[in-house]
């Protein structure tokens, strides 16, 4: 009966042992990640100036209050002068959640038809 009940505590044990390790990794992935917005459908959203891509997703940050300096970078993966897809990089993961949130109630609020999905790179 006793060595039924410390087998199974190690059971257990192990079990937990394993979670652990994959919350760990996954933290660690997270960490050494970079968190990035993508902002898929850029040309439906209206600019009021014929500026360039990038001054215009900047007037689009600035307009929700999203700050430049959460920003390590903001990428064209298309390399074409009017994108209709962009991938803003953040410094850290909360300011990149809070960024989300807040570009996806705008598109909502105003029902572009534009896609914020996070990712990592």
């Amino acid at each position: 009966m006793l060595t039924e009940k410390m087998s199974s505590n190690i059971r257990q044990l192990s079990e937990k042992l394993k979670d652990l390790k994959v919350k760990l990794q996954e933290l660690t992935e997270q960490y050494n990640s970079i968190p990035c917005l993508t902002i898929d459908g850029l040309q439906e959203i209206p600019f009021e100036s014929d500026h360039n891509w990038q001054t215009q997703v900047e007037n689009l940050l600035t307009a929700n209050s999203i700050y430049k300096c959460w920003l390590l970078n903001i990428l064209n993966p298309s390399k074409s002068a009017h994108p209709n897809t962009v991938t803003l990089m953040f410094i850290n993961n909360i300011v990149c959640e809070k960024a989300n949130q807040i570009l996806s109630a705008y598109v909502i609020s105003h029902e572009y038809d534009t896609i914020i999905s996070k990712e990592f790179l």
